[in-house]
């Protein structure tokens, strides 16, 4: 016990830190996430409540734009995307480069093993390395192609704009990171699901609202959006584009049907 008296301890001495230069928030989470993981093995659950949730507020407390360490980070990871721009270029490939600004909160990567899930439910697609929330490739990649199937394109049409393994890809996305905020940069988002299945019944005498919180990319965040194409005639290349940017307006990520996730030009 005296040993995880100390990680708590050192937990929440180390929260005090600022600068996201300084901490590895996905380390800082972990560590404090064993205050909030002794509290629910002692069935305290008001205290592991009132743990998470101070955790939350402190994560977003950090990425908030009067954290100037914030606004140092997300130079950097512009710059960092300029050099990959400029490799793509490098390279042979056309560059689409776009900055979207989220108008409506995001939820991307609600299923992966993020920073959070010690103390949430539900995670964020998140960059250990870089210490930011981001939107994966694969995701705006796989958004574009639903949507271009879903707008009337057949497979073969689609894959003929877009390439294929056995083909050869002619569009390549990268990575899109945040590189500018309003005010916050993530927000503390909360669902509460009033039923609870168990063995395939829902028992309605048993229905207690239990409130999940977790984080979300606040609305009025700026990712930056590269794109790569080559091999592809420019009125192609200019349809990519339109669909591009009718994708994001649609939504990506969770709960689009519910207005999350829309990305508009900046």
């Amino acid at each position: 016990m005296a040993i995880v008296e100390t990680l708590i301890n050192l937990a929440k001495e180390l929260s005090k830190i600022n600068n996201l230069e300084e901490i590895n928030l996905e380390s800082l989470v972990r560590l404090r996430a064993i205050e909030f993981l002794q509290a629910k093995a002692l069935e305290k659950d008001k205290d592991a409540t009132s743990i998470k949730m101070s955790i939350l507020r402190s994560i977003v407390e950090k990425y908030s734009r009067s954290n100037n360490s914030l606004i140092k980070l997300l130079s950097k990871v512009n710059d960092l995307m300029t050099n990959i721009r400029k490799a793509l270029e490098d390279k042979g490939y056309s560059i689409v480069d776009i900055p979207v600004i989220t108008k409506a909160r995001l939820l991307i990567g609600l299923s992966e093993q993020s920073f959070t899930r010690p103390i949430c439910d539900l995670g964020l697609a998140w960059d250990p390395y870089l210490n930011l929330p981001y939107i994966p490739a694969s995701t705006l990649k796989g958004a574009l192609r639903s949507y271009m199937e879903r707008s009337g394109l057949t497979r073969k049409q689609v894959d003929e704009l877009l390439g294929s393994h056995e083909e050869g890809l002619k569009v390549v996305f990268v990575d899109s990171y945040p590189v500018h905020v309003k005010d916050k940069l993530l927000t503390i988002e909360v669902t509460t699901p009033i039923y609870q299945e168990q063995k395939g019944m829902i028992r309605e005498h048993e229905v207690r609202p239990v409130p999940i919180h977790y984080i979300a990319v606040e609305k009025g965040v700026t990712f930056r959006l590269i794109v790569g194409t080559r091999d592809i005639e420019p009125q192609k290349r200019e349809l990519i584009n339109k669909f591009v940017l009718e994708t994001l307006k649609e939504g990506i990520g969770a709960k689009t049907l519910l207005g999350y996730g829309i990305l508009e030009k900046a």
